[in-house]
């Protein structure tokens, strides 16, 4: 799994309350070995195929991407919002409530690598 980082956003609240990284999203490989990046949005989720050269072109955009390789199974026991924060948190099973914005979630993975 990889978690992207952006630092652009159009949300108005994510620019006053977010420092660094204001978006985030998850990427899975599936058994085709393609990437699937899933954004959650507010106005749903997105499903979207990403080659290697679709990263690429991320990264040079500002993007930065961290790859998890051990996921935690945990079962969330503490509600969380759908937004992309939650969805990372979900998915890596990371239950902290007050992990809220993607610079958090970000310099938490940083201290696990």
């Amino acid at each position: 799994m990889i978690i992207g980082f952006s630092k652009k956003t159009s949300k108005t609240l994510s620019k006053i309350f977010c420092r660094n990284f204001r978006h985030c999203v998850v990427i899975f490989q599936n058994k085709k070995n393609d990437n699937i990046l899933i954004q959650v949005a507010s106005d749903g989720i997105r499903l979207i195929n990403i080659k290697p050269s679709g990263i690429e072109k991320l990264i040079s955009a500002g993007w930065e991407f961290i790859e998890i390789n051990k996921i935690n199974k945990t079962i969330f026991k503490t509600p969380t919002l759908l937004t992309c924060v939650g969805f990372a948190k979900h998915a890596l099973g990371i239950n902290n409530p007050f992990m809220w914005t993607p610079d958090q979630l970000y310099r938490h993975l940083k201290k696990l690598l």
